[in-house]
């Protein structure tokens, strides 16, 4: 007797689902093995590269490192400097402040050193090796022990691309590469720290630069530097940005010994005082030719000597008018968020909002959105305007005035001016200024007239 054809249908539908549902747990079986196979690899590599480590030092920081070599010995703390947790100082052979990033660098080329193999030394003294008279010893205390850890680095193997080097207290010797020993051998050229100066541009608050030619004192209003004097101009923000970036990157180039400056240092030819305002003041006095390009300087008042690059010194020598701001609009155009303006008694106003879509309305029409390359075209040219020479200070900005701008960074900087033009030259009066400046031509009213005119010109989206 056969089974009814719906329980037929049922029988093959079990089996289909039964198949299913048995794929799918092998899928997921499948896909639990991968994942279990890989993380354990990645565990099994973790344990390879532990073993390979001359020093299993876990978490624990380095706290002492003491190298003895062929140039005598040094010796590093950390914390040793007061007020500096967690950073570094030379106590060996002398007291000197460390170079933090070089100093890390050489914990760092301990705790990671590895050994590529492991010998017996059953070949005779280890002066075969090259580890007695002569070797470079790196003794080092980490947090937690009671005694250091020395390794002792020999002669390159025959390949060169290894070191023989033995672990105090191991009867075997170890072969280390060649270029994670080099790491370790430093001198206190390589560990002091160069700094002369140290400082972020945005904290100077005032600048006094002294040289043959006169002495310029710049200070810092808002976002703005100014050039003082009668009358006072506002200050090229590039070319002060570059002194201060230079002046608070400033490292030594040598330490010569004192006296080797001879009389250049007394009194300095240049001066440099910059006011930090609560992070205090420095002062760096230059001045003479030192070997290599470079000169001599020290910091006031008691400082080492050191020399640095000649560059410093061509930047505080700059007279007074390189000091004075040729950009009209001293900002950065792809910075630019808000522009509002009257353009021949007409309003113009461009802003980006918080997605970073700009609106534009003229007239005080409605806004409406503006393709993003318009902006930037139009803040380029607005921020790219550089004079060619100042007018008198004092006098009124010639000719007829053609619009007013207030251009506004995402950042907080703005700037506020004029533009205006008689006969066939344009000037620009910046807000502050003492003078007018003239342009070399009148492109920017062109361009400023065709973005009024239409400023969404070339977008397909706003003409639907």
């Amino acid at each position: 007797m056969r089974a009814p054809a719906g329980g037929r249908r049922f029988g093959k539908d079990m089996q289909k689902r039964t198949l299913i549902v048995l794929a799918s747990l092998l899928g997921a079986l499948a896909a639990w093995v991968a994942v279990v196979e890989i993380r354990g690899e990645k565990d099994r590599e973790r344990e390879r590269e532990a073993e390979k480590r001359v020093f299993p030092l876990g978490d624990a920081d380095i706290q002492r490192i003491t190298l003895d070599g062929p140039g005598g010995r040094l010796t590093i703390e950390r914390g040793a400097q007061a007020g500096t947790e967690g950073g570094w100082r030379l106590v060996e052979p002398k007291a000197l402040p460390a170079d933090p990033q070089a100093a890390d660098a050489l914990a760092e080329a301990l705790r990671s050193l590895t050994s590529t193999r492991n010998i017996e030394a059953t070949s005779g003294p280890g002066a075969d090796f090259g580890l007695e008279e002569g070797a470079v010893k790196v003794s080092f205390t980490a947090e937690g022990q009671e005694r250091p850890s020395t390794l002792i680095l020999g002669r390159a193997t025959p390949f060169g691309d290894g070191r023989y080097a033995r672990v105090e207290g191991e009867a075997n010797l170890r072969i280390v590469p060649a270029f994670e020993a080099s790491a370790l051998e430093k001198t206190v050229s390589d560990l002091r720290d160069r700094r002369v100066a140290s400082f972020s541009e945005g904290a100077a608050r005032k600048v006094g630069l002294t040289s043959p030619g006169g002495t310029v004192d710049l200070v810092r209003e808002g976002e703005t530097w100014w050039v003082l004097g009668t009358p006072r101009w506002r200050a090229d923000r590039v070319l002060v940005r570059n002194l201060l970036s230079d002046l608070g990157n400033l490292k030594a180039r040598d330490f010569p010994e004192p006296g080797a400056e001879g009389d250049s240092l007394a009194p300095p030819s240049h001066r440099v005082a910059v006011d930090l305002g609560e992070g205090g003041r420095i002062e760096l006095a230059l001045g003479g030719e030192a070997e290599g390009g470079t000169t001599f300087a020290r910091r006031l008042p008691d400082g080492e000597l050191v020399t640095v690059a000649k560059y410093v010194v061509e930047g505080i020598a700059r007279p007074a008018e390189e000091w004075r701001a040729l950009a009209v609009a001293d900002l950065d155009a792809w910075l630019g968020r808000e522009v509002e303006a009257t353009w021949r008694g007409q309003a113009l106003s461009l802003l980006k909002d918080e997605q970073d879509a700009w609106k534009v309305s003229v007239g005080g029409a409605e806004a409406k959105s503006l393709p993003p390359e318009r902006a930037s075209d139009l803040l380029r040219e607005l921020t790219g305007l550089k004079a060619t020479r100042s007018g008198e200070p004092g006098a009124a900005t010639p000719g007829q005035e053609l619009g007013r701008f207030r251009i506004s960074q995402s950042n907080g900087p703005e700037a506020r001016f004029t533009l205006s033009r008689e006969g066939d030259e344009c000037w620009a009066r910046v807000e502050g200024d003492p003078a007018a400046m003239a342009l070399p031509s009148c492109a920017i009213e062109e361009v400023v007239d065709g973005f009024v005119k239409d400023p969404t010109a070339g977008d397909d989206t706003a003409a639907r």
